[in-house]
């Protein structure tokens, strides 16, 4: 067992006190969690949060490398499914203000299926950076 885990079970635990469904499902055992394909889903969920902040402050850290990557484009596509795809509409207003640049989140498969087509803007062509956002800093 890592030391995150003891970490994860506790909050998963805390959790299962305020919510009650939650607490009869956490109840199982382990391999009964993940022969019912929920058990690493859950700890998934739970850990994103904290694993959010983490990449905040990466990103914050990294600025200075960061910036020559952005500089000129016109517009930024974060990329990701489910909760990432979440995480990146959560920041892309502020990104946008910030950057003072287009700023989009779209679904990771919607970005795959239709990419090539996706963002041709009228008028002169402009460079759009595209990023993952579940691969934002690692």
């Amino acid at each position: 067992m890592y030391p995150h885990d003891s970490l994860e079970q506790s909050r998963l635990e805390e959790l299962g006190r305020f919510q009650p469904v939650l607490a009869q499902i956490l109840a199982r055992k382990p391999e009964e969690q993940q022969r019912m394909g929920y058990f690493h889903t859950l700890r998934e969920i739970c850990q994103q949060p904290a694993t959010w902040i983490h990449t905040a402050k990466l990103m914050q850290e990294s600025a200075r490398e960061i910036s020559p990557l952005i500089e000129g484009i016109s517009s930024l596509v974060l990329s990701g499914s489910g909760s990432s795809e979440f995480a990146g509409d959560c920041v892309r207003m502020a990104l946008q203000k910030e950057l003072v640049i287009d700023a989009h989140a779209i679904a990771g498969g919607t970005l795959r299926r239709y990419s090539a087509y996706a963002w041709q803007e009228p008028g002169p062509r402009r460079e759009t950076w595209a990023y993952g956002v579940n691969r934002a800093v690692r």
